[in-house]
């Protein structure tokens, strides 16, 4: 009976424990439903409940909290399942066989005013009064200090998923396929095992696979997690980009494979990442159609990162393919400017943070007593591949295209705490043609530079664009070549740079734009052996060589040198264009002051150079082309094969530079140049002697048929200029050596004025052909009216006057007789000239002989009144002789014994008394018998006609011609006696009765 009633209170138990299982599912269905619908306000299914007291299993199944709205599920799961053990009694900890959550699920949503769907749980939840802090401190507890023991098993979260909807940004965020599992975790001090876990799912086509382990209850707590991504596309948070950036992110991948080491020891957090991250196919766009950027690699190898110190440490940042362009838009925007939209706050934060701390006093002290230690970031090796960068102008004229193509970067050992990159190496190509080379360290910190610059076969003429701002030509072409050493330091206000190596631009071509014609070309341009330096500056050249330099200089039919309009003439520069009234951006105080501060700089002067060095220039095979448009048909003429030194050009005024310079006029005449100069010296000296041989003067036809009317048939001409400028005095020798010069005819529709030019020409040439022209010039540079070009054109002038209007003077001058040559006087009466007449008729024959185009014409000039004086005197004389004459004939047997002396001083008063009374018939009275009286008488007696004075002109006259001829063998036909009254003015000395020569 006994047993009995054992077995029946044993039966009862049972029964009442299978009752318990059978009834207590429906009664934690109906309490959880009940309560989880109170408290969310949404409606609450679960399909089944599940409890086992004799295994200790509890699952839940079909579980789901509905929204508000809708039947759409808000959180829910397929099954929750919890197997214990019954150890939990026995060891007083919790003991889990199992645990896992099948297909969980969420479902939010973002409305458009930025709430969501789970809004009134939030607010429900702040809603709750919070317990007053207690301000005792307490200890941090550490997990292997627990004051209960567990040990939980095959911990897992099975195909869990999550939906997020965006309606603000019309995105829909996925999370799918999440699968978490712990195999055990357990502070038992004997399972030394460290604690595994293994996590993947995929969010937003981004798969993500972490792996990890961890001592959790050691004394040193450590985890160690591997972390793999893989997929992901960039573009599907554009939305979100769109609302703070002008850009937007096209495609793009992330994968990432790290490992992650946390370690926490005596309460100090450590955490060291290693691994690699890479984005792939990564693409910005400034809109849908212009792209700013494409990266098909971007990755980053990390040896050692320590966030918590914090340092990183990079072993390779590698960069294959990117493709950037940067683009100017026709209001002088770049496509990269502005980063955020202008309706972005940017400095919210700052505010943000300065607001909070303003109305949290203790946080703001703690935030001001906290000092974050520097980031210290290094990086081993970048390099980047195969780079291209596009730059695109349209705000210029005609738009400005590039390419970098090929772009390799390497620089290693990069420390940014320091701020230093120790080395770098960049090479690319310019397109169209052109290589960049750069080589070098940088440090930042000190604003320091110091390296290798190399640009090779550059293009030039692509920045011909920029050009049209500023010079009225085309640069067709010009290669550029450059290697030169660098340093840049930034020390107070001014950056410090020193340059120095070599520099060439080779087959230069600048050209008019509308014509064509060539304004300058050169085949070599060198630079050998440079140092420059700004501040100091200074620039010091070793030698500058210029090959087959061709400069045409062409003077326009406006009288304006084709040089003189190269540059253009512009107040504003059309580079700096406005930007429209859509992209203007309100700068902020800081921006203005910095915009100050440039344009202060742009005004301001640069500092003059200090040191200006220059040791040797070379000219080369070069020529010099000059056309002259203003008449009809145009002058040409070029230097050509000009080759030619300058050596030691320096900035110290007590030194002067000697230059040399040879060629040839027109492929045919020499020439040469050569001179010292001090170019600082002030006032300027200069000495310079310039030489051109056998310049084929028909070249000059177009100006002297144009000023003269006669066109040069030929000739050739000699210059010997010397020039000396001292102390701004200048004094010129210019020789002048012209050959076998010969005018052609006569352009009768020339409106020139009329000018004796074969005789002029007559009058220069010698008699080998040549007219040879000596014309000093003395000026002072500190006249203001002083112009050479006046004084020379004054010079030839005044000589042309004194040719014509006095040719013997001019000649005597020019060949140094320094007699007045127009003249041949005589004796009165006679044809007797005295030793000066005799010495100017020998000078008058030499200069005939010496220009034999020169002919002589005679003119007679009498004093009458003293000729006829002379006359009667050589009258009376002659009937004096007579008398005796007759006397002695009368006497004497033979005329060989007639004596034809003359009458001698004792007779004369004999003859004179016997002459009276020949002509009077009768003797002179007694009181008269002497000279005194009776040569008057006598004399009044004696008759002179016109054509006695005549007659002894013409003698004159027929004496020189005939002296000239027999004498001096002048050919007669050069010779010409004029009859005609001539001219006395310009006549010095009138009185004297002479020949007048004139020439012609």
């Amino acid at each position: 009976m006994k047993y009995k009633k054992i077995c029946y209170g044993f039966a009862g138990m049972i029964l009442f424990l299978l009752f318990f299982m059978m009834v207590l599912p429906f009664i934690v269905e109906h309490q959880v439903v009940y309560h989880l619908e109170s408290f969310m306000k949404r409606k609450v299914l679960l399909e089944n409940v599940d409890i086992n007291l004799f295994t200790l299993e509890f699952r839940l199944e079909k579980f789901a909290i509905q929204e508000t709205t809708n039947d759409t599920p808000f959180i829910a799961f397929e099954e929750f399942y919890l197997n214990a053990s019954w150890l939990s009694l026995f060891r007083l900890g919790i003991f889990v066989d199992q645990l896992y959550l099948k297909q969980p699920y969420f479902y939010g949503v973002m409305f458009s005013d930025s709430t969501v769907n789970f809004s009134d749980l939030i607010q429900s939840t702040s809603s709750v009064p919070k317990m007053k802090e207690t301000q005792s401190e307490t200890k941090p507890l550490r997990l292997d200090q627990l004051p209960i023991s567990f040990d939980l098993k095959k911990i897992e979260i099975i195909n869990g998923s999550l939906i997020f909807e965006d309606k603000k940004h019309a995105l829909t965020h996925q999370l799918k396929q999440f699968n978490f599992e712990i195999p055990q975790v357990s502070n038992l001090m004997n399972t030394p095992d460290p604690t595994s876990l293994s996590l993947n799912f995929i969010f937003n086509d981004f798969h993500i696979d972490a792996q990890a382990q961890a001592h959790i209850f050691q004394e040193t707590p450590k985890a160690k997690v591997l972390l793999k991504n893989r997929g992901g596309n960039f573009s599907f948070y554009q939305p979100y980009l769109s609302d703070i950036l002008n850009w937007e992110v096209s495609s793009g991948k992330l994968t990432t494979d790290l490992g992650i080491q946390i370690e926490i020891n005596k309460g100090t957090p450590d955490m060291i990442i290693q691994g690699k991250v890479a984005i792939l196919d990564f693409v910005l766009k400034e809109n849908s159609q212009h792209s700013l950027m494409s990266l098909p690699l971007f990755e980053i190898n990390i040896h050692d990162a320590r966030p918590l110190i914090p340092q990183v440490n990079l072993s390779l940042i590698k960069c294959v393919q990117p493709d950037i362009q940067v683009t100017r838009k026709k209001n002088g925007s770049l496509n990269w400017i502005p980063v955020f939209k202008t309706s972005h706050p940017s400095s919210s934060s700052h505010s943000t943070a300065k607001k909070s701390l303003h109305e949290d006093p203790s946080t703001a002290i703690t935030a001001k007593s906290k000092k974050d230690s520097p980031l210290d970031i290094q990086v081993q090796d970048v390099f980047i591949e195969k780079g291209v960068v596009r730059v695109n102008d349209h705000s210029l004229k005609d738009p400005f295209e590039t390419r970098l193509q090929n772009i390799q970067l390497k620089a290693k050992k990069i420390n940014l705490l320091n701020q230093t990159i120790p080395s770098i190496e960049l090479r690319t190509h310019i397109l169209p043609h052109g290589k960049f080379t750069l080589k070098g360290a940088v440090n930042l910190k000190k604003r320091q530079w110091e390296g290798a610059v190399g640009i090779e076969d550059l293009d030039v003429s692509m920045v011909q664009p920029y050009l049209d701002a500023l010079i009225n030509g085309r640069l067709e072409s010009g290669r550029l070549f450059v290697q030169m050493d660098t340093f840049v330091e930034q020390k107070k206000e001014h950056p410090h740079v020193r340059i120095s190596g070599t520099l060439a631009m080779n087959h230069f071509v600048l050209r008019e734009p509308v014509n064509k014609n060539e304004l300058l070309t050169w085949n070599q341009f060198e630079v050998k052996k440079f140092n420059a330096g700004l501040f100091p500056h200074y620039v010091d050249i070793d030698e500058v060589r210029l090959n087959l330099l061709k400069a045409p200089l062409f003077l326009q039919s406006n009288g304006n040198l084709n040089w003189l309009a190269l540059m253009k003439n512009q107040e504003t520069n059309p580079l700096d264009s406005a930007p429209a009234e859509s992209d203007k951006i309100t700068p902020t105080s800081e921006c203005k002051e910095k915009s100050i501060s440039v344009s202060m700089e742009k005004t301001s002067s640069p500092p003059p150079l200090q040191r200006l060095k220059v040791r040797k220039v070379v000219l080369e095979d070069s020529t010099i082309r000059f056309v002259d448009l203003t008449m009809t048909p145009a002058f040409q003429a070029q230097m050509s094969q000009l080759n030619g030194q300058i050596l030691g050009l320096d900035q110290d005024v007590s030194k002067s530079m000697d230059f040399v310079l040879n060629g040839k006029l027109n492929d045919l005449s020499p020439l040469q140049i050569v001179g010292q100069i001090a170019p600082f010296q002030k006032p300027l000296s200069l000495k310079v002697e310039l030489r051109f041989q056998g310049i084929e003067v028909p070249v000059f036809t177009p100006y002297t048929n144009h000023y003269i009317g006669y066109p040069l048939d030929k000739g050739q001409l000699t210059l010997n200029l010397d020039y000396l400028l001292e102390r701004n005095q200048l004094i010129a020798v210019n020789k002048v050596l012209i050959n076998q010069l010969e005018l052609g005819k006569k352009n009768k529709t020339a409106e020139v004025p009329s000018l004796p030019l074969k005789f002029a020409l007559a009058l220069l040439k010698d008699r080998e052909g040549k007219i040879q022209l000596n014309i000093p010039i003395k000026g002072n540079l500190d006249d203001l009216n002083f112009s050479l070009k006046k004084v020379i054109l004054q010079t030839l002038r005044n000589l042309i006057e004194r040719m014509i209007t006095a040719p013997f003077s001019f000649l005597s001058r020019l060949y140094g007789g320094g007699e007045d040559l127009h003249s041949l006087v005589f004796d009165y009466g006679t044809t007797d000239y005295g030793p000066s007449t005799r010495k100017k008729l020998k000078q008058v024959s030499d200069l005939m002989v010496n220009r034999p185009l020169l002919k002589l014409q005679l003119f007679a000039h009498l004093n009458t009144e003293e000729e006829i004086k002379a006359l009667k005197k050589i009258r009376l004389k002659k009937e004096i002789e007579l008398l005796k004459f007759k006397d002695q004939t009368a006497t004497s047997k033979s005329l060989k014994n007639t004596d034809y002396s003359g009458i001698t001083s004792k007779n004369y008063k004999q003859y004179l008394i016997q002459l009276y009374y020949v002509n009077f018939q009768k003797m002179p009275p007694l009181e008269c018998q002497n000279r005194q009286s009776l040569e008057p008488t006598l004399l009044s007696n004696i008759s002179v006609v016109s054509e006695d004075l005549e007659a002894l002109s013409l003698k004159r006259m027929v004496m020189i011609r005939n002296t000239l001829v027999d004498t001096y063998h002048i050919a007669s036909d050069r010779i010409f006696i004029r009859e005609k009254k001539f001219s006395s003015e310009g006549i010095e000395d009138i009185t004297q009765s002479q020949v007048l020569l004139k020439l012609q």
